[in-house]
Formats: structure tokens, sequence, C-alpha cells
């Protein structure tokens, strides 16, 4: 790493926090918290707080909800980091792409501009079905909206002519061979609106026996705001260019992570039986599909073609023995992934970069993994 990479960063800040909370009537409680923070030097002075409240409607049925406000500052690294590295590039092979910040002159002439602080607006509301002593009903809808999010660009190609104002230029030493670029930016917005089920069971039988259950579901749909559309550049670094690039913060890449990516459904079922000293545990997540660009292609095309993939979910088995022994000590063997559920990578994929499976699978895409557990409690 060059000298020039280096260096030491803080940020002095202080912080007070009070949180709340009392049984305003026998059947209906309040919180409220606040937090004030001074960050001294750069991101001032920001006050964030919270209001939850808990209506115990009827002996069965109770209703919640909450509503907060947060602040995030970028951290010194996200701010200050810069470093190089050679990456696999599905055409042009070996590649240099760095990080740097986004007060760099390569980052602002490509749109980066000085990092702020995001904001959130958190909302939930929720019930709580107390359906017998041992079974227990909860379903909330949460909304999540960040405001100027802090997040990586997409990895931003350099044209030939932009490479060679790079090399050209004397004032930039250690980063004259770039060919892809990424920076922090607060470039947009994001919403994630979802839903959260979870039916438990926790009953005992007495001798050290018991069956605990449960079944949780969530919806999350995550929607990208208020982002930059892709810019034209006509000089680079000071200098003209002969043809106008057009450049993208937010890359089709980066668009596709943020919003498809992560499977939208998720269903986990667990089932665990107690009988003394064993135990039993059987596991079924279920994710579905997902989209993602084969080989992390930058605009998601590749050599014209589009490489956009949809990929379906699927319900992986996860099972667990075990053994208690001497009150303090138990032992365990596990195996994830049972029927070592896949999914085969493109075979331009295998050919390039030696992936057997979809690097973006949600699961790990390593096939089943076993493992044993010794424990032991003081």
């Amino acid at each position: 790493m060059p000298p020039t990479y280096a260096g030491s960063w803080g940020r002095p800040n202080y912080a007070a926090y009070v949180d709340l909370e009392a049984d305003l009537v026998r059947s209906f409680q309040l919180g409220i918290a606040g937090r004030y923070e001074n960050f001294y030097e750069d991101f001032g002075t920001t006050i964030t707080g919270k209001i939850a409240a808990l209506w115990r409607a009827t002996p069965v049925m109770s209703l919640r909800g909450s509503v907060s406000t947060g602040v995030r500052a970028p951290t010194p690294g996200q701010v200050n980091l810069q470093n190089i590295q050679t990456n696999f590039h599905p055409v042009f092979g070996l590649i240099d792409a760095g990080q740097i910040p986004s007060y760099h002159p390569i980052a602002q002439a490509l749109g980066g501009k000085p990092l702020t602080e995001e904001s959130a607006l958190n909302l939930t509301f929720g019930t709580i079905l107390q359906l017998s002593s041992d079974l227990v009903l909860t379903a909330d809808m949460f909304s999540i909206t960040l405001r100027d999010r802090i997040a990586l660009s997409g990895s931003i190609p350099l044209s030939d002519e932009l490479t060679g104002i790079l090399r050209r230029s004397g004032q930039l030493a250690g980063f004259e061979t770039l060919q892809e670029v990424k920076f922090f930016s607060n470039d947009f917005d994001t919403r994630q609106f979802g839903v959260d089920i979870l039916l438990s069971l926790d009953r005992e039988y007495g001798d050290n026996r018991a069956t605990i259950a449960s079944i949780a579901y969530n919806w999350t749909r995550p929607e990208l705001l208020d982002f930059s559309e892709p810019s034209m550049i006509r000089e680079f670094l000071g200098e003209p260019l002969t043809e106008t690039t057009e450049v993208s913060i937010l890359s089709p890449r980066r668009k596709v992570e943020m919003e498809h990516v992560n499977p939208h459904h998720r269903i986990i079922a667990t089932g665990r039986q107690v009988m003394g000293p064993y135990h039993g545990m059987l596991r079924l997540n279920y994710y579905s599909g997902w989209k993602a660009c084969v080989l992390f292609s930058f605009t998601c095309t590749l050599g014209g073609e589009d490489v956009l993939r949809s990929y379906t979910g699927s319900w992986i088995v996860d099972a667990e023995v075990g053994y208690r022994f001497r009150e303090n000590y138990a032992a365990a063997f596990g195996v994830n992934n049972v029927f070592a559920i896949d999914r085969p990578a493109d075979q331009i994929e295998q050919d390039s970069q030696g992936n057997a499976n979809v690097p973006s699978t949600p699961w790990d895409y390593n096939g089943a993994a076993l493992y044993l557990r010794l424990s032991a409690d003081f």
C-alpha cells in the first residue's frame, strides 16, 4: 500500500440518552425515549426519539406500535478509506479496482460529494394473541425509510480516455492504473415495508420433557427512492473529453442488489423435542426466488447480452440431535442443508471464475455442512 493511502482519522462526539416507560393505566403502557448527540466538528447536533405503546385490550389480545427516528453519521473509515486491489473482470481479465473517498478528485469528477449523515423513520404496528397458556401468535407490520442512505456506489468503469488522463496526471500518485472505481455516497433513499408473523409453542410435560416449536413468516418489499439518474461528463480532472461519458453512481447491478437479491419471502419452521437428557431438532427454511447479475456485471450485460438472472426459491432442511450429561455439559451433532440444495452457476461463471454454484445464493451454497458442538454451563 502506498504511503499516500495511510492516515489516522477520528471524530470526537458526546451524547445523552433518556428512556422512560410506565403503565399509565393497568391496560396501557407508554414508552418515550430521546437521544441528543453532538459531533463537534463535522455533523453538528442531532436529536432523535421514539414513542412506543402497548394496549392490553383483552386478556387474550394486545395491540402495540411505535414511531422512532434515527440518524447515522458516516464513520471516519467510510469518509476516508482508500485502497486499490486487483480484481478479475469477465472480459478484460485482471484489472485494478479502487475504493476512494467521496471527496477525492476522481470521485468528485464522477459525481461524488462529501458524505452527510443518513436519517431514518421507523413505523411499526402489530398485535399479540395469547391463544393459550403456551401458544402465542404475534403479527407486526413495519416501515423503514432511510433518507440520504450511506452506501457504496456500484463499480464505475473508467474508459480508455479517462485512464489516459489519470496516467498523465502527476498529482494522483498511486491511482494512474485504475480501471474501476467506487466510493461511498448519499445518492439514494430506500423504503422497506414488511410483515412479520410468528406462532410459537412452549409446552412442558414435567420430568424434563418439553416441546418447543415455532413458525415464522416474513415478507419484505424493498424500494429505491429518489436516486440520481445517469449523468454525462464532458471533462475529467480539468481536461475536456473527446467523447461524452455516461456515469451512473447507482449502477444497474446495485439497483438489482438493493431490490431483488434478497428473497422477499422467508419462512422458518422449527421443532425441538426434549426427552430427559436427549433432544432433537428439525428446522425448515424457505427462501423465495431472487435475482442477480451473472459475474457481478456492472451493467447486468455482457457483450451486449442481458445477464440478469432469476433464480427459484427452495426449502432447506436442518437437523440436530443432542445429549446432556452431568447436568452442566452437552454435546450435539447436526447437519445444515441436509439435502445439499444448491443452484448451479451459469457456465460462463464456472469457466471464468470457477464458481460451481450461484454466489448470490441466500443460503450457504457449499452444500451440506456437518457440525459437532460441545458446551458447558458454569
